[in-house]
């Protein structure tokens, strides 16, 4: 009778932690929106509750679904950090489990070979015991909650079934989190289609219609009053419909690249920067020396992946940018620098007056345009380029960044996922 009470009290104890778990993630999420910050309180919670040193939460990778990512890993002896560490089908603990949907529990370690040995390099401290649990949502496999060193003794069928009753809420919370998440991704992919369109319209109303009224104003002239022209004036209307004709082709091939960016998927690969950049720098050669800007290149460059005519897409704008709006002349700075988790952030820095710190959240939307360099320099630019660079950067899981000090110039960057040594 006691025994009944006892496991009573404890199945009690047991779901009402899984329903104030399942509860305060949801509040998590409705006041957050991140999934990131649900997997973290979701790692933290479950490993105090257990009685155990960390936790590590593997999500499936929606990209490539037989393999899967660890998205979120606490520890007792580390502050929580995220991890992208990616686990191939099957590999380790955690992979079979999600091959098998069966749970695992492993009393030693260092004495199972079906451990991964990346879960030792996450933490300073040693793994010496685990339990790996399949992750269930609605009858679907998604993912594999794995719990590390009990702190007193190895793990046993009760701490199995109590770890399946708070991965099963953990799952209902995931779940949640990750589909509000995908349909939110789907309404701004919709928003980025609207500003795509926004900024097509307004090329062809504005951008396009100034030159192209221009080439239809000397085309008539030519036509009308061509034996009335000297043939200084006669030079002067063909150089200026030859100019007009030329911006209006550049702005109907950025509207094609920016169309083009947002359908086409593209197969990244390890790029060698330096030829890109040096490409870049051949189609500016001339504004670079009509504005006497110098250029200083870093001696190496890091080795990342991304699509090279994309990428060369991107310094050309960043490039051209600093050479417009920099100083007089020009002093321009390239470099990069490592980032946390396989990340480079590659970045251009001019002399220049700076922007406007009101537009700074306005610099990658189509149609915004910096300041020029002087107050006599005409307004070159139609407001498409630094779109275009987020459009690219975002599309190859980069992300872009603006800053500025001003009267001391401006800095322009972006960041792409470093070639691990493997290549992978």
């Amino acid at each position: 009778m006691e025994n009944t009470a006892l496991l009573s009290a404890v199945t009690l104890n047991r779901n009402e932690f899984a329903f104030n778990l399942l509860q305060t993630a949801n509040q998590i999420f409705l006041s957050t929106r991140r999934s990131q910050t649900v997997l973290t309180y979701l790692a933290r919670e479950a490993t105090d509750h257990l009685g155990v040193e960390g936790c590590l939460i593997w999500l499936q990778n929606r990209d490539k679904p037989a393999q899967l990512i660890c998205r979120s890993a606490y520890h007792t002896w580390l502050d929580q950090f995220q991890v992208e560490l990616p686990l191939k089908p099957g590999e380790g603990v955690a992979g079979q489990v999600f091959k098998t949907g069966q749970p695992m529990m492993i009393p030693e370690v260092t004495a199972d070979i079906r451990v991964s040995p990346d879960i030792n390099a996450l933490g300073s401290g040693t793994v010496r015991n685990l339990l790996a649990i399949p992750i269930v949502s609605n009858h679907t496999l998604i993912g594999v909650f794995e719990f590390i060193n009990k702190h007193e003794g190895p793990f046993t069928d009760q701490d199995q079934v109590l770890a399946e009753t708070v991965t099963a809420s953990a799952a209902v919370a995931i779940s949640h989190a990750c589909l509000v998440e995908s349909l939110q991704q789907q309404v701004d992919d919709l928003q980025m289609r609207n500003e795509d369109l926004d900024a097509f319209a307004h090329s062809v109303a504005h951008d396009l219609q100034n030159p192209l009224s221009q080439v239809v104003g000397f085309a008539q002239l030519l036509q009308f009053k061509l034996n009335d022209l000297s043939d200084e004036e006669r030079l002067y209307s063909v150089n200026a419909l030859n100019s007009s004709a030329t911006k209006m082709s550049s702005i109907i091939q950025e509207l094609l690249l920016l169309a083009s960016v947002r359908k086409t998927e593209v197969a990244v690969k390890p790029l060698q920067m330096e030829r890109i950049v040096s490409n870049a720098l051949r189609r500016l050669d001339r504004m670079i020396t009509e504005a006497g800007a110098e250029i200083i290149l870093p001696e190496i460059w890091p080795t990342v992946l991304g699509y090279a005519p994309w990428v060369e897409e991107i310094w050309e704008n960043y490039l051209s940018n600093a050479v417009k709006y920099g100083g007089d002349p020009p002093r321009i700075e390239v470099g990069s620098a490592e980032e946390a988790y396989g990340i480079v952030r590659f970045w251009v820095r001019d002399n220049g007056d700076g922007f406007d710190l009101e537009i700074k959240n306005q610099l990658f939307v189509p149609v915004t345009q910096l300041r020029p360099r002087t107050s006599n320099q005409p307004q070159n630019g139609h407001g498409l380029g630094l779109s275009i660079v987020r459009r690219i950067v975002e599309k190859l899981g980069g992300k872009v960044e603006a800053a500025c000090v001003k009267g001391e110039g401006s800095t322009f960057s972006f960041t792409l996922p470093k070639v691990t040594e493997t290549g992978d």
